[in-house]
């Protein structure tokens, strides 16, 4: 079966908040979900002004959104593909689905270099400028905890997930359809990394 591409969003990822409402979709279903993060809201852009005797650091602040950004799309590729090989099998034994690999391996050292690398960035800032820098800091490190969190947590649940889809879709619609909307996951969650990527960018 041809899989339909990922679109690329057109809105801001924080404007619409597609990471906020998919976490507190998830949030709303019964299961496990020790591994997820309270996700915070989210902080009014930093003045990156500065001032004119201590400016904060452009140049680095903008290489660690593109970095962060990068990190997200990367996320949301894999998952991407996963979802949409494993939900594209209507016959698929649910019970298994939960061996899905989410999350790369590469993906936990690079959001631990890129964690670390912001909080450097937000200890170097000017005092005139810490204010800024730490709430750019806290806003990327949060987004990264949560993506981080809720992929685990389907990787964990996603077999739960699918039961109670299938359970409480009209009974009138295929399971393709109950799953696989519009030919997209029912949990979009590349469609929501890629929102927040875009806002990072």
């Amino acid at each position: 079966m041809h899989e339909p591409p990922m679109r690329e969003p057109t809105g801001r990822g924080f404007k619409y908040g597609t990471l906020s409402t998919l976490y507190a979709r998830c949030r709303s279903l019964p299961g496990d979900r020790r591994a997820l993060c309270k996700i915070v809201s989210p902080l009014g852009p930093p003045d990156a002004r500065g001032t004119t005797e201590d400016p904060l650091d452009q140049p680095r602040l903008k290489l660690l959104r593109r970095r962060t950004a990068a990190l997200l799309r990367e996320l949301a590729k894999q998952s991407d593909e996963q979802l949409l090989r494993a939900l594209s099998h209507g016959q698929a034994r649910w019970d298994q689905v939960d061996a899905l690999g989410l999350v790369p391996a590469k993906a936990h050292v690079l959001r631990k270099m890129l964690a670390a690398d912001w909080r450097a960035f937000a200890e170097a800032a000017a005092i005139e400028t810490q204010p800024a820098a730490r709430a750019a800091m806290q806003e990327a490190i949060a987004t990264l905890d949560t993506s981080f969190d809720l992929l685990q947590l389907m990787e964990r649940r996603l077999a739960t997930f699918v039961r109670l889809r299938l359970q409480s879709a009209p009974e009138s619609t295929t399971q393709e359809d109950r799953l696989m909307p519009d030919g997209r996951p029912f949990l979009d969650v590349a469609r929501a990394l890629l929102d927040t990527a875009e806002a990072y960018s």
